[in-house]
């Protein structure tokens, strides 16, 4: 997204501090005589592996603009031809970015190159459509009513054309034997049934009103359909052609073309309005190629796209979001790839709303299949501040980094553009600039284009910042990623339960955003039992080598495959799942087998083949929420913000749908349905608004109350789990005596939820990730005594034959952690450079939110 023109009075202080170790007497440290590998280059990184700045507005005076973002340590920069009146109309548009280009190689910048006028990328600035208004982005939508014995129906203004329409009486549809029951029109429709019958007509509509082409926050343009292979021509002959034909030995001057959001523009975004139609992408192609990609007719089963959870209707959505998804990726990601290739230019960018799984679908089809095809597929992040960051953010850089792993790309691209949150970023701007870095590196962006301005920041920050990210990047590029463990991408799922409807992406309560909330939580499960993984989509799954036990993708070679609650899967990938399991991989199924096949002739097979896994079944814990049902009272209530929010099931960080109090100390009090037994505690609040202090208590069946766990002070996180031995309650407190840093005294919770892993007389199950851990196993731990203060992130590579293992403190406090070895190591300091050799047991502080290497000798 373009960031550069909002205006952010953003002014760093300078609050870094010298990160400080704290190695036990006996250890064995001998960092004077210890060689380190990559030393100098760890020291000194390379320019490459810097940041690059993006900036759109350069003019005449670009000298004196490029040797400043030099001096601020950027070592590279994003630009584009200049925007005005004149925009792709002839060479003399090109004047400028040749000239900031042919300097910034003088002084050894690297350039990357932006391919719009605003955004989202795609228009040309309008120019795509002009003279070609059949290019426009389309959609279809359904105009259903009920009539008596005839019908007559004209399209309302918007729409374009009818393309189907179909007779149905009490939910079945009339077959229309003959032939004057149905007169068809291009704009209007007659139907004559004797009786009540319900006349549904699909119409052909242009996707502008409530989507991204109007709601982008730059400025509202008409949208090309990225469907349509002659609109994506004009695209390319207008931008990237203009480029080749003005840009004189392109592919020895410019690293990457970057195309910025581009999307199918079906959904409603940004938006509070209302809109009487929903649609679905649409391009006149699509019939015949689902038709041959499926081997049935679309048309007669178009009801589905909109409604229905038969099993019929969930395979028929599957197939049409398949369907999407090829034709996207081969009309629009790898024409524009090749065009790059031609030039010698990497294709790089990023798509719009990668952080869930709705969006994946409605905007794409299927976001790992498209983004994939980028030789630097890439992000953005609006929220720099990390517990928000980890709130709402953090899958976005693990879908797209796993989906470059696939297909053997080690580079993912982020846009840093600190625009949410903001007054929780500003109260310590540089601590949440280089937490976020440390957390994006460690879920796989590691090619950093930034809008913080060089001008926002000093300059000993903006060098401190760049040579930390250099760092990073000098020892996690061109590493493999040595997790052996692999999620499966859920998408098919998502596309089955993907009716025509906007809530998928306003978050209520649905099936949509519960496949959202488990996923999500699947990964944090993983993370905070130092359990990084990759993602695999279904077309890496089918395509996987199997060799000593291990899935072989792209980067990846995984010994573990986590499925989580699957209900939709090709009987090509279960098919591979049992080669890998007899090969002696493990497989883990969440919750559930899966019931339906991608293809319906398939699902017989599927569930017989799916018995073979019955006993490797396992539930992710505290699924079911024992607090639900409970009666909730509270000290006090701000207007809107009620007691029962607590208990709706939706634990969305960024959703308002909350308890907030006025005052502190405040208090939140469940009686729970009856007695509970539960061995967990989950505590949601808001991003930015993360409750900093508090105790929970449980009265006991004979009324007794006791304190549940040791009280929590100065919390940062989002979510805090608490474990412990089996209690049984009547009613649960939780008394709150400060709020957010930012608001001390307003208080808010999100949701409470009370798990049961260990029933009464049952042995404790194991966790999911203790299965894990009892097939992976590193020969690294690091540890720390006090579980309030957050979580440590570990994430294993090899670099040059050594095990590199990357740990982040996700917490903004300091902690004091073991590394526990089987010999000696080597840690490094990627904020200041020092490099300091262990051996044995070796105990240090991890300064909050920074991340660190310990490499094995």
């Amino acid at each position: 997204m373009v960031c550069a023109m909002l205006v952010l009075a953003l002014v760093i202080a300078d609050a870094s501090s010298p990160i400080s170790f704290c190695a036990d007497t006996d250890s064995g440290a001998d960092s004077m005589t210890q060689e380190f590998l990559w030393q100098d280059e760890f020291k000194n990184p390379l320019d490459e592996y810097r940041i690059f700045h993006m900036w759109h507005g350069f003019d005449d005076n670009f000298e004196t603009v490029l040797n400043t973002m030099y001096d601020y340590g950027f070592r590279g920069v994003v630009t584009n031809n200049t925007w005005d009146d004149n925009y792709l109309k002839d060479s003399s548009n090109y004047a400028i970015v040749n000239a900031v280009i042919d300097q910034a190689k003088k002084m050894g910048m690297t350039v990357w190159l932006y391919d719009e006028y605003g955004y989202p990328s795609g228009t040309a600035d309008h120019q795509a459509l002009d003279g070609h208004p059949e290019y426009e982005a389309i959609g279809v939508g359904l105009l259903s009513g009920e009539y008596m014995d005839t019908a007559e129906l004209t399209l309302p203004e918007e729409f374009q054309k009818i393309i189907y329409a179909e007779i149905l009486r009490d939910g079945e549809k009339v077959q229309s034997a003959d032939p004057g029951s149905l007169e068809l029109g291009k704009r209007s429709v007659r139907a004559s049934v004797p009786g009540v019958f319900t006349l549904n007509v699909y119409a052909q509509k242009a996707a502008f009103e409530g989507s991204h082409a109007e709601k982008n926050g730059y400025r509202p343009n008409r949208y090309p359909n990225l469907l349509n292979r002659d609109a994506v021509k004009r695209f390319i002959d207008l931008v990237y052609a203009g480029y080749r034909n003005n840009i004189a030995d392109i592919g020895n001057k410019v690293q990457a073309i970057f195309t910025d959001e581009p999307s199918l523009m079906t959904h409603f975004v940004n938006t509070s309005d209302h809109y009487p139609y929903f649609i679905v992408p649409w391009e006149d192609r699509l019939p015949a190629l689902f038709k041959e990609m499926h081997g049935y007719d679309l048309f007669p089963r178009l009801s589905s796209l909109f409604d229905g959870y038969t099993d019929e209707d969930k395979i028929l959505r599957v197939n049409f979001y398949q369907t999407v998804a090829e034709m996207i990726t081969q009309s629009f990601y790898i024409p524009l790839r090749d065009c790059c290739a031609e030039m010698d230019v990497a294709f790089s960018g990023h798509n719009l709303l990668e952080e869930n799984l709705s969006w994946h679908v409605g905007l794409y089809g299927d976001m790992m299949k498209n983004i994939g095809t980028m030789q630097i597929p890439g992000i953005d992040v609006l929220s720099c501040v990390p517990p928000a960051y980890l709130g709402s953010w953090y899958m976005t850089p693990k879908y797209v980094s796993s989906a470059a792993r696939n297909n053997g790309k080690d580079v993912v691209m982020v846009e840093f553009c600190p625009v949410a949150n903001m007054d929780q970023f500003k109260t310590d701007e540089f601590q949440n600039v280089l937490g976020t870095t440390s957390l994006l590196f460690f879920h796989g962006a590691n090619r950093f284009n930034t809008y913080y301005s060089y001008n926002r920041m000093t300059k000993e920050n903006a060098n401190k910042w760049n040579e930390y990210s250099g760092r990073l990047n000098t020892l996690l590029r061109g590493s493999i990623f040595a997790s052996e463990i692999a999620v499966l991408y859920p998408i098919a799922n998502t596309q089955a339960c993907f009716t025509a409807e906007n809530t998928h992406f306003s978050y209520p309560s649905t099936k949509i955003h519960a496949l959202d909330l488990y996923i999500n939580r699947v990964a944090m499960q993983l993370f905070r039992n130092q359990l990084d993984f990759n993602i695999l989509d279904a077309d890496s799954l089918e395509n996987a080598k199997i060799g000593d036990g291990r899935l072989v993708v792209g980067n990846g070679a995984y010994r573990v495959m986590v499925l989580p609650d699957i209900e939709v899967m090709s009987l090509e990938s279960m098919k591979k799942l049992i080669e890998f399991s007899d090969a002696g991989g493990r497989v883990i199924w969440l919750d559930s087998l899966p019931r339906l096949a991608t293809r319906a002739e398939d699902t017989v097979a599927l569930r017989r083949l799916a018995e073979k896994f019955l006993s490797d079944v396992v539930s992710l814990s505290y699924r079911e929420n024992l607090a639900a049902g409970s009666l909730v009272t509270a000290s006090d209530t701000d207007a809107g913000y009620s007691p029962n929010n607590i208990i709706d099931g939706d634990r969305d960080p960024a959703s308002w749908k909350h308890w907030s109090s006025t005052v502190t100390p405040a208090w939140l009090e469940l009686e729970l349905d009856g007695a509970k037994t539960f061995d967990s505690f989950e505590l949601y609040t808001k991003s930015d608004c993360e409750l900093t202090s508090f105790s929970v208590s449980y009265m006991d069946w004979d009324g007794n109350w006791h304190e549940l766990f040791e009280s929590v002070q100065d919390n940062g996180e989002t979510m805090r789990r608490f474990e412990f031995a089996p209690v049984t309650a009547r009613k649960l407190r939780i008394d709150m005596s400060a709020g957010s840093k930012a608001q001390v005294n307003i208080p808010r919770v999100n949701q409470i939820v009370l798990g049961l892993t260990q029933k009464e007389g049952e042995e404790r199950k194991p966790e999911f990730t203790d299965i894990i851990k009892d097939t992976v196993k590193h020969n690294i731990s690091v540890v720390s005594e006090n579980e309030n203060f957050g979580d440590l992130f570990l994430s294993p590579y090899i670099k040059d034959g050594k095990k590199v293992y990357y740990v982040v403190n996700s917490s903004k406090n300091d902690i004091e952690i073991k590394i526990v070895s089987p010999g000696p190591f080597d840690l490094y300091d990627p904020y200041t450079g020092d490099m300091i050799g262990y051996a044995g047991t070796s105990g240090f502080v991890c300064k909050g939110y920074m991340g660190y290497f310990i490499v094995e000798r």
